[in-house]
């Protein structure tokens, strides 16, 4: 089910980001994590929200397991929701993020949204999109 709960805009994400390790000083404990994930053959470039904030991003092997336990030491005690895009990689990745009990959604390629006027591409604006995307 997608939550129908989401507070946050996404056009604020640049305003609003915090340090990217301020993921270790805070408590998520109760709190919902959106986290937007850019898979790539060799890296997932990972961006997570929390209420509406930026709280980290960050790039990492392809690892499927690797992402879960960097998730869930990154965020105890929090509700993980995740989205990618659909491609190449099949669904290894959400059957593995749904095993460990992360709610995890694979987005249409063609439903994420490209502004003709901003061609800049990044890999961290890519996985911000899938979670503007994905409705969670």
């Amino acid at each position: 089910m997608l939550s129908e709960s989401r507070k946050f805009n996404y056009q604020d994400f640049h305003k609003q980001e915090k340090n990217n390790n301020s993921s270790l000083k805070n408590s998520y404990v109760g709190k919902k994590v959106y986290v937007g994930i850019d898979v790539h053959k060799r890296t997932y470039s990972v961006v997570t929200v929390v209420e509406g904030v930026v709280v980290k991003k960050w790039r990492t092997v392809a690892n499927p397991e690797q992402l879960v336990q960097q998730l869930t030491r990154y965020f105890p005690g929090a509700s993980i929701e995740t989205a990618y895009e659909s491609g190449f990689s099949g669904f290894v990745l959400h059957r593995v993020l749904e095993e460990a009990r992360i709610h995890n959604i694979v987005v249409n390629p063609g439903s994420i949204e490209v502004a003709v006027h901003n061609r800049v591409k990044t890999d961290k604006r890519d996985a911000l999109k899938i979670l503007k995307t994905s409705n969670i």
